[in-house]
């Protein structure tokens, strides 16, 4: 009877210890397992253009403009953005960006230029530096810079603005 117990013993203890070895093996896997691009940033062109529409939310110094449009790019397809721009007394321009893929991808920037410069026709040319902060989707913790046109006029509400540059994601 000893000899029984003590193989049975035996086997018990083989057996965990397989099993101990067996669970270790299947979390050694399962914690290596990740996506391809989960590490793996790639640096590419941003090319876009919108036709905006902008409004003035409050008359300056400062100058708060709320602008929307819609266009199409790369990396970003048809989308859409959104930017809240101020203009202080000395005509510096502060804002932010966000820009909204098709199917709800995000990156957000912060904006700095200064003031447009207006032409006998009203025509509005403004430049400036967009800094890519983030992001959320396929863009979550994104980084880039983007230098931007915008076009209008200041007897409409309508422009345009493109973007060149480089976001890395």
């Amino acid at each position: 009877m000893k000899q029984v117990s003590t193989i049975v013993n035996c086997l018990v203890q083989v057996y965990r210890c397989r099993f101990t070895i067996l669970a270790w093996i299947v979390a050694m896997l399962a914690s290596s397992c990740q996506k391809p691009h989960d590490h793996i940033k790639k640096t590419v062109p941003f090319k876009a253009e919108f036709a905006t529409t902008a409004i003035i939310v409050q008359a300056g110094p400062p100058e708060l403009d709320s602008i929307t449009g819609q266009g199409d790019g790369s990396p970003v397809g048809k989308s859409s953005l959104i930017a809240q721009s101020q203009f202080d007394a000395d005509g510096n321009l502060t804002g932010t960006l966000i820009f909204t893929t098709a199917n709800g991808d995000k990156i957000f920037c912060t904006d700095q230029g200064h003031a447009p410069d207006i032409d006998e026709n009203g025509d509005i040319t403004l430049h400036f530096e967009s800094t890519i902060k983030g992001g959320a989707g396929k863009f979550a913790g994104a980084t880039g810079t983007l230098s931007a046109t915008a076009l209008g006029s200041i007897y409409t509400s309508e422009g345009s603005v493109s973007f060149d540059g480089t976001i890395t994601y």
